[in-house]
């Protein structure tokens, strides 16, 4: 069922960039992405890095104006799904255990990522932050609970340890220039 759930977004992505290539720029690098669940195969977004300067472009954000919100969250919709058809394979005991919700909820980010910079709109962007927010409230409200509260040391162990390092440093010091005069 995964594997016909993940052919589908592929096609809709497929459908998605074809739709927008043939309209406004006709990009073909965009048709060669890879939305893969394997190891071997990682997902490749075009995240902007620091050394980019494109985001300083006027150009670059003359297309971010023109972003259909309402078709970004149709295509959402179908990502919060398929997030939905991986969750509930995992008992809900393990909805707070990062090592078994990471790797869908990585796939579903970084397919939200993909998505939205080929609809050319910005990414975070307040409906991405919307879906984001209802995952984190139905799966994850319940793992604030269980983190852990670390409480501080009693004062004299503080002190302790802090005060025996520098009580030493001026010993050993003092050591080693007496081993030092001692040896001249």
């Amino acid at each position: 069922m995964n594997r016909v759930v993940c052919f589908l977004l592929y096609l809709l992505v497929f459908w998605d960039v074809m739709l927008q290539t043939s309209v406004s720029r006709g990009d073909e690098a965009l048709l060669h992405t890879n939305f893969s669940m394997d190891n071997e195969a990682p997902l490749h977004t075009n995240f902007s890095m620091d050394n980019e300067e494109s985001f300083e472009d006027p150009e670059h954000y003359s297309s971010l104006v023109y972003c259909n919100r309402s078709y970004l969250m149709v295509l959402y919709s179908g990502l919060l799904d398929y997030f939905h058809e991986n969750m509930m394979e995992l008992k809900e005991e393990s909805w707070c255990d990062w090592d078994q919700v990471i790797r869908p909820y990585v796939y579903f980010t970084e397919i939200m990522v993909e998505l939205t910079f080929n609809r050319d709109c910005v990414y975070p962007n307040p409906t991405a932050e919307e879906v984001l927010l209802q995952i984190h409230r139905h799966y994850f409200q319940q793992c604030l609970t269980q983190e852990q509260h670390f409480t501080d040391a009693p004062r004299e162990v503080v002190l302790t340890l802090m005060l025996v390092p520098i009580f030493l440093v001026p010993i050993f010091v003092f050591l080693v220039v007496w081993n030092n005069k001692k040896q001249d």
